[in-house]
């Protein structure tokens, strides 16, 4: 027989069977949507790992932020981070601090560069697909100064594996100055940087009737700026983006106030930061809005919370969705398996049939194996289009709770999908043996 005759004839049986064939359809549909669906979390978890180990590293630590502190407390301030570092788990601490003369932040456009007697003013020119590090785009653009001492620990090594693209040295003498090549570009000073090192500099404030900021200072060094962006996490307000560290000469530190401030502990990886997260039960406990950061003395960035909150999920609520998702699955595949038998009884008088009329046996199995094939391929197609619905909805309700805008207790989630599968699975088992029942 050939296949064209039992492709009709395939097609004529289901049409036939209609109803059966769609509950057929209907439940291996839905195993594929469960198995589908399992299947995208983890890849997307896995690739969420990879994508945040990539780019959100820097993300992982805790802070405190630096009140009406001066240069001269900075000392203090350092002694306690150091030791509270146990305290954490973290392997590194960070005091990053923003200064100004006399607490008036200087503006690209009144501040001018005087390097070895060559005065240097900023110009300011388009640039497409500018980076966020690049934000020095007005006169009215704040420049902002960073402090750098030993002992402040501005770039953790954990960060950049102790390897710095960075011309000459840091500023560890009091007295010198680091400037980044990007503030090198928008003054206009083109010398090459391996020239810069050691050369004498001053910085004029012209608003203050030129009002020295920096007077005689010694460059260190010349760093990339995108090695101060590496370090900055982008989707937080704590956030420190300085083009210029001085180390101050101590008859120089009652000029400067402290503007912006911080205290970070860094982890290792961020699996250790994961690890020593204290705050995720917290979080999900709890409807956070902005006020509820001030009651934890030290807070998270938005992406440090984001991976604790998913790993707690994932290594949680996930262990036990997988748990009830392999019995569903188990459930599924043995009520398909009946089904399946079911319709293979149901078509024994017409494949009895088939016999007497002259059918051999290997074409009766051929129209029964492309029967069911059929209707594997109609709910496969099913299934692609019912999860990605499922897919979309699942990856907009997490986005919303990452956001917290809304809260999800697990026990109450967990409990309604059992109660679906076992509902499920009740009526799918009854109706099979009631009708098992009227056709014996």
């Amino acid at each position: 027989m050939s296949f064209r005759d039992i492709w009709v004839l395939a097609h004529r049986n289901l049409k036939a069977g209609r109803k059966n064939a769609v509950k057929i359809v209907v439940g291996i549909g839905f195993a594929l949507v469960l198995v589908y669906c399992f299947a995208a979390v983890i890849w997307f978890y896995a690739d969420y790992k990879r994508d945040f180990q990539t780019n959100y590293r820097s993300s992982c630590y805790y802070y405190r932020n630096i009140d009406n502190a001066t240069v001269g407390d900075m000392s203090n301030i350092t002694d306690s981070a150091g030791g509270s570092i146990g305290v954490y788990g973290a392997s590194e601490y960070s005091v990053l601090v923003d200064v100004a003369p006399s607490g008036e932040e200087i503006c690209a456009g009144n501040m001018e560069f005087v390097v070895d007697g060559s005065e240097y003013a900023a110009k300011f020119r388009y640039s497409a697909g500018r980076e966020y590090y690049q934000d020095i785009e007005t006169s009215n653009s704040i420049i902002n100064l960073g402090l750098y001492k030993d002992n402040m620990n501005v770039f953790p090594a954990c960060l950049y594996d102790g390897k710095f693209d960075v011309i000459g040295t840091f500023p560890s003498e009091s007295g010198q100055i680091m400037i980044d090549d990007y503030v090198l570009g928008v003054y206009g000073i083109e010398t090459e940087p391996e020239k810069l090192v050691g050369l004498h500099i001053s910085i004029k404030n012209t608003s203050c009737e030129g009002k020295m900021v920096c007077d005689d200072y010694i460059i260190s060094g010349i760093i990339k700026c995108k090695e101060i962006a590496k370090r900055e996490e982008k989707t937080y307000h704590d956030f420190h983006l300085e083009h210029i560290y001085i180390n101050p000469r101590s008859e120089d530190e009652s000029d400067f106030i402290t503007v912006n401030g911080s205290v970070r502990y860094y982890f290792d990886n961020y699996n250790d930061f994961i690890k020593n997260c204290t705050y995720s039960g917290e979080i999900l406990s709890m409807n956070v809005t902005a006020d509820d950061f001030d009651k934890w003395e030290y807070k998270l960035t938005t992406k440090g919370m984001e991976i604790s909150v998913l790993n707690w999920i994932m290594s949680n609520v996930g262990r036990l969705l997988t748990i009830l998702a392999c019995i569903v699955m188990l459930v599924i595949f043995f009520s398909l398996i009946y089904i399946v038998r079911f319709y293979q009884r149901r078509n024994i008088r017409y494949l009895d049939m088939l016999w007497c009329i002259g059918m051999e046996k290997k074409d009766r199995a051929r129209l029964f194996n492309l029967e069911i094939f059929i209707m594997t391929a109609y709910a496969m197609f099913f299934a692609v289009y019912l999860s990605l619905i499922f897919v979309m909805l699942l990856r907009y309700a997490a986005d919303r709770f990452l956001r917290y805008e809304f809260t999800v207790n697990p026990v109450v989630a967990v409990a309604t999908v059992m109660a679906g599968s076992a509902a499920a699975f009740v009526m799918i088992y009854g109706e099979s043996r009631l009708k098992l029942q009227n056709r014996d």
